[in-house]
């Protein structure tokens, strides 16, 4: 019996063939259903996302034949197949599976160094594994350690610090200006994905004011239906400048759309109140002379860039210090695993020494008066009770982790013939 783990993500595969095995969470509820009713797999969970899939299991029999049948298993569900699957995939068995699985949680193994999204898709995949009946011991234990490492990864060390988009790190930018974000006002030039993404960012901390202006207005429409905003022509532009807080622009013109005389004759009319401008355009929209003049924060793409480049450098710095709390939380896993065995090994004992008793009283139950037979039964269990007690004791010593528990666990289940208990004890 063993845990492995079979799977793909961004580093292995392509987005074309990772979105080849990307599980809605019907399908991921159903494979695992049908998956824990095969004799080899006792618990299952899968976790997929648009950055990887990885099928956590327990399973009976040798680890190698578990994982090419856990990998058949999610291909045919999906009805794919790779002439090349080896190239693609990866496996990890036993205590390199909870390695791997703690790296992830932690943020580790994350197309983005420290991302928090990840350990929040490990939990709803966990859920589910729960609400299908597909978990069992070991996989409460080890995923329950998962969010731990998660957790303290991301509140002991600095690896989720600082914005890494350009979306987040545009808002964080803005907060440094702006104490109070809520009363803010935003005008978005261009209806183009990064613009519309840093403008949900600022829609989801507290931002309600929104102009949207595009070349094609029945674009700025439909985006303004997004955002609840107000859809405002390229030629209402100055007008909206005069009194909006923040401007993101991102238009595909090849020339400046906002030269430094018309920002400057703006700011003489908002009485100097602060701009922030997030030009995140290739050719850029605004003048780059525009930054000099009092009270404007102009943001080019590359600007962002580099704030993103110090944040990341931060938090690699941090990778160390999350590595040692994996380590920790790896041994305490291997430490709780390796006890089932000491507490399997004393429940054997204690049911093999009862049933001797039981099997002795009874065949000897003819040579008493019924009426003592209460007390003989109570008599024996007394007897039996303390004959094992200091071996119970001792065996509650013994450290599966040292080679002298292992060995010390092995001499008991010899001698007292308890070794085939051991296909149970996990």
């Amino acid at each position: 019996m063993g845990l492995l783990v079979v799977g793909l993500n961004h580093t292995t595969a392509s987005v074309a063939v990772r979105e080849k095995l990307s599980f809605s969470s019907l399908e991921t509820s159903t494979l695992l259903k049908e998956l824990v009713k095969k004799p080899m797999v006792q618990e299952a969970l899968l976790l997929s996302t648009c950055n990887r899939t990885e099928l956590y299991a327990f399973i009976n029999g040798d680890p190698e034949r578990g994982e090419k049948f856990i990998l058949d298993f999610m291909l045919n569900f999906k009805g794919v197949s790779f002439p090349t699957k080896r190239d693609y995939f990866y496996s990890f068995h036993n205590i390199d599976t909870v390695h791997h699985l703690f790296r992830v949680a932690a943020g580790l193994d994350s197309m983005i160094v420290g991302e928090n999204q990840i350990l929040r898709q490990i939990k709803s995949a966990f859920n589910i594994c729960c609400e299908t009946g597909s978990n069992g011991i070991i996989l409460n234990r080890l995923f329950h350690l998962a969010f731990k490492v998660g957790k303290r990864a991301r509140t002991e060390t600095n690896i989720g610090m600082g914005s890494v988009s350009v979306s987040s790190t545009a808002v964080e930018l803005a907060k440094e200006i702006f104490a109070d974000l809520s009363s803010r006002s935003v005008l978005l030039i261009g209806a183009g994905e990064t613009g519309e993404l840093t403008a949900l960012c600022m829609k989801k901390r507290g931002i309600h004011n929104f102009f949207i202006s595009n070349r094609t207005f029945s674009k700025a429409e439909n985006l303004a239906t997004l955002l609840q905003a107000k859809a405002v022509t390229l030629s209402a532009i100055a007008e909206v400048l005069a009194k909006v807080d923040i401007v993101i622009s991102s238009t595909s013109s090849r020339d400046y759309i906002i030269n430094y005389d018309l920002i400057k004759k703006i700011m003489s009319k908002r009485n100097n109140k602060p701009l922030f401008i997030i030009d995140i355009s290739v050719p850029r929209n605004f003048d780059p002379e525009i930054g000099s003049i009092n009270n404007v924060f102009l943001y080019s793409i590359d600007d962002l860039q580099n704030v993103i480049d110090k944040n990341i450098e931060k938090r690699n710095a941090e990778v160390e210090k999350v590595q040692q709390i994996i380590e920790e939380e790896v041994n305490n896993f291997q430490h709780w695993k390796n006890s089932l065995r000491v507490t399997t090994t004393i429940k054997a004992l204690q049911e093999k020494v009862e049933n001797i008793r039981i099997k002795v009283v009874n065949a000897n139950k003819k040579r008493f008066r019924k009426e003592d037979w209460e007390n003989i039964d109570l008599l024996t269990k007394s007897i039996v009770k303390k004959i094992i007690r200091l071996p119970l004791l001792k065996i509650k010593e013994y450290n599966e982790d040292s080679l002298f528990g292992t060995i010390h666990l092995d001499t008991v289940r010899e001698i007292f013939q308890l070794e085939e208990n051991k296909d149970n004890e996990d």
